[in-house]
């Protein structure tokens, strides 16, 4: 007698693997706009930093990204 073939997404536990599924997702989600949240406020920093130390605003620009506008406004 052949084996049968045996799937365990459909045979049982699909929708326990869906769930799962999409708590990782969500989980993953929070992790990354965190992430992104934090890198944002670390580059502010460095850039206040180096304005207080009187470095000029083009230079602070080129080395963080921000634009010279949002590092007036710092």
């Amino acid at each position: 007698m052949a084996a049968k073939y045996f799937n365990p997404y459909t045979d049982f536990g699909y929708e326990q693997y869906k769930k799962s599924l999409v708590q990782y997702l969500e989980v993953r989600n929070v992790f990354d706009t965190a992430f992104e949240e934090g890198e944002k406020s670390g580059i502010e920093k460095v850039a206040k930093a180096l304005k207080e130390q009187n470095i000029a605003i083009e230079i602070i620009a080129e080395s963080t990204g921000l634009s010279q506008e949002a590092i007036q406004r710092i």
